[in-house]
C-alpha cells in the first residue's frame, strides 16, 4: 500500500469530487501517523504544492499542525508572489519582443495558471517558458542582454551553434546581486534532436488565438494545442514523474470545451508518439478523476496502456527522481522506448544514452567540467 503521505497528495489532486477528497485526506489522517515533513517534502518533489494547501485548509484546523499549515500556506503565497513577477516579467519582455517583429507566445507556467487553473498561485512555476519561432532566436540572444539577461550557461558562439544543433531551447537569467530574479526559456520545439518533437510555431500557427491576462493582449495557444503540447513536454521531453505533470493534463482536459481530438491524434501520428496520448489520458483519468473521451477509451484501456500507467504510478510513489543517475538513466530510456513507434527515435535515444554513460564512465566529473569550461566558458553540463 502506498504511504499516507503520497495518498494524500493523490486525495490533493483530485479533480472529480471536491467534498469525497477532502474526506479522503481527513480518514487517512486520522487513521495513520503523518510524517509532515515528509508530506511537505513531497508536495515539493511533485511541485504540487498549491493543491496540498488547497485541501489542507479545508480540513479541521486541529487535525493538521499550525506549522505545516503555516508552512504550506507560505508556499501558496509565495508561488502566487512569483507568478505575479513572472507575469509582468513576460509582458516587458513580450513588449519588446513584438517591437522587434519578434512573437513570443507563453507556453506552459503562468498560462496554465491563468488559462486553465483559473488562478495564478494554483499552479506551481519558477520559469517564464516562451515558445518562439527558431529563426528569431539569434536576435533574441541579441536583444535579451539589453533588457539585464545574461545566457544562462555560456554566450559562446561555439556553444550556441551546440544548442541550435542539438537542444530545444536557449535560456537567460537575470540577477540582482547574488539572487537570480528570472529565468526565462524560449523554445522553438518541444524536445532536444533525440526526442523527435520538432514541432514548430510555424507548424502550430494555425492554433495560436488571441488571448488576454491582467486586461493585456497577447497572443497564446488554444486549447488543444496547450495539451498537445503539455503531452509532449511532460511524457515526450520527461518522463510523467511528476503529479503535477498529470495534474495539468488533467486540468486542461477538465476547463477545455472545443479539443480537437483529431488534430491531437493526427500530430501524434506524426511524431510516432500515439501511445503519449494515450498514457496522458489514462494517468489523468486514474489520478485525477477526469473522464476519458469514450472514443479513445478502447485504447486508453488496452493491456500496454494500463501496464505503463500502473508503472508510472508505481515510480511516482517511490519517489523515482531520486534515483541515482544510472538507474534513474536506465528507467528513463526503457519509459521512452515503450512510447515511442520510430525505429529512428528510438535508436537515436540508445546512442545518446550510450554515449552520455560512456562518457560519464571513461570521464570523471571534475575533468568534464573543466573541460566544457574551457571550451564553452561554462561550469557544468548541459
Amino acid at each position: 500500500m502506498s504511504s499516507p503521505e503520497f495518498r494524500i497528495l493523490r486525495q490533493s489532486v483530485r479533480l472529480d469530487d471536491h467534498e469525497d477528497a477532502i474526506g479522503n485526506a481527513l480518514n487517512i489522517i486520522l487513521s495513520n501517523k503523518i510524517n509532515w515533513d515528509e508530506l511537505y517534502a513531497r508536495a515539493d518533489l511533485h511541485s504540487i504544492k498549491p493543491f496540498v494547501a488547497k485541501i489542507i485548509n479545508k480540513l479541521p484546523p486541529l487535525s493538521v499542525p499550525e506549522n505545516f499549515r503555516d508552512r504550506i500556506n507560505e508556499a501558496y503565497r509565495e508561488n502566487l508572489y512569483h507568478q505575479l513577477r513572472n507575469t509582468a516579467e513576460f509582458f516587458r519582455i513580450k513588449d519588446t519582443l513584438e517591437n522587434e517583429g519578434i512573437i513570443s507566445v507563453p507556453y506552459k507556467g503562468f498560462w496554465l495558471a491563468h488559462e486553465f487553473y483559473g488562478n495564478l498561485a494554483d499552479r506551481e512555476s519558477v520559469d517564464i517558458d516562451l515558445y518562439i519561432h527558431f529563426r528569431d532566436l539569434d536576435r533574441i540572444i541579441r536583444i535579451l542582454p539589453l533588457l539585464g539577461y545574461k545566457a544562462e550557461k555560456s554566450s559562446s558562439p561555439e556553444f550556441i551553434r551546440k544548442i541550435k544543433r542539438e537542444s530545444a531551447e536557449f535560456n537567460f537569467d537575470r540577477f540582482e546581486g547574488p539572487e537570480r530574479l528570472y529565468h526565462v526559456e524560449f523554445h522553438w520545439k518541444t524536445g532536444s534532436s533525440m526526442h523527435g518533437l520538432d514541432i514548430s510555431l510555424d507548424e502550430l500557427s494555425s492554433h495560436i488565438i488571441p488571448g488576454k491576462l491582467q486586461n493585456k493582449d497577447l497572443q497564446a495557444f488554444s486549447q488543444s494545442a496547450n495539451l498537445l503540447l503539455a503531452i509532449m513536454h511532460h511524457g515526450g521531453k520527461d518522463s510523467f514523474l511528476q503529479l503535477k505533470q498529470v495534474a495539468d493534463i488533467g486540468v486542461i482536459i477538465k476547463n477545455s470545451h472545443d479539443i480537437d481530438w483529431e488534430w491531437i491524434l493526427g500530430k501524434a501520428r506524426q511524431y510516432k508518439m500515439e501511445n503519449l496520448v494515450y498514457l496522458a489520458l489514462r494517468l489523468a483519468s486514474e489520478i485525477t478523476g477526469i473522464k476519458t473521451p469514450e472514443a479513445l477509451k478502447i485504447r486508453t484501456d488496452s493491456k500496454n496502456i494500463r501496464r505503463l500507467a500502473d508503472e508510472r504510478i508505481r515510480l511516482m510513489e517511490e519517489e523515482a527522481v531520486k534515483l541515482s543517475e544510472t538507474i534513474y538513466r536506465s528507467l528513463d530510456l526503457q519509459f521512452h522506448l515503450r512510447t515511442r513507434n520510430s525505429f529512428k527515435i528510438r535508436t537515436g535515444l540508445i546512442t545518446s544514452n550510450w554515449r552520455s554513460a560512456i562518457l560519464s564512465f571513461i570521464m570523471p566529473h571534475k575533468l568534464l567540467n573543466y573541460y566544457l569550461k574551457k571550451r564553452y566558458n561554462i561550469d557544468k553540463p548541459d
